[in-house]
């Protein structure tokens, strides 16, 4: 997906114990590119583009939180499950 280079570095970081370094290795433009994020429309016009350039293969998860309620989660499923 050509994150090739990078992400040779951000293991490498990883591997020799430097997280932040790791973390820091990432840029935004790939986190951009590869992951839905931000209000309902913002997601689905996201997941326009990958259903566009061919993805047929969905799949979704959230970061785990103690602070997720029913309707966030009914959000969730909103904006995802169509």
């Amino acid at each position: 997906m050509g994150y090739g280079d990078i992400l040779d570095e951000v293991h490498a970081r990883w591997k020799a114990g430097y997280r932040a370094g790791a973390e820091a290795a990432i840029p935004k433009r790939m986190v951009e590119d590869l992951y839905v994020f931000g209000t309902v429309e913002e997601c689905r016009a996201h997941i326009g583009r990958f259903v566009r350039l061919g993805f047929n293969c969905r799949w979704w998860l959230h970061r785990p939180s103690s602070r997720l309620t029913g309707d966030d989660f009914q959000g969730l499923l909103g904006a995802f499950g169509q």
